[in-house]
């Protein structure tokens, strides 16, 4: 991935959560992609599980490959998608360390918050009318 792929932050902040990105997101996907493949074979999901987890693969696999660019709230929702499926299976992709999905996944929380609050404020019409 290309540090242009997220949006909305600075070029530095960019550049370091592409590094993050890039040394977990690999595994994540083949991790994911492993899961849903054995899956019919295992009747480990339902329908509407199978369906969200292949929409959170292709999510995954747009953000890394560059074809989605996306500001932090998209690429969090994704991470913290992902986690949240591998605490509910309760595995992860043999011999990943979690360390540094953690690291990305905080970092971008804390920039997703701070978009969104910063979009809560240029958005508030009172915000605009008080400070005429």
């Amino acid at each position: 991935m290309h540090r242009t792929t997220f949006t909305d932050v600075d070029d530095f902040t960019a550049a370091r959560l592409a590094d993050l990105w890039n040394a977990v997101a690999p595994s994540m996907i083949e991790g994911l992609a492993e899961d849903l493949h054995y899956a019919p074979e295992e009747a480990t999901f339902n329908a509407g599980e199978r369906t969200a987890l292949t929409s959170l693969e292709s999510l995954l696999r747009r953000l890394d490959s560059g074809e989605l660019h996306a500001n932090p709230v998209v690429f969090r929702d994704a991470v913290q998608g992902w986690l949240a499926y591998f605490f509910r299976s309760a595995e992860t992709p043999v011999g990943m360390p979690l360390g540094p999905v953690y690291r990305l996944a905080a970092e971008l929380d804390d920039l997703a918050q701070a978009f969104q609050r910063e979009r809560l404020v240029n958005t508030d019409p009172w915000q605009s009318s008080t400070s005429a």
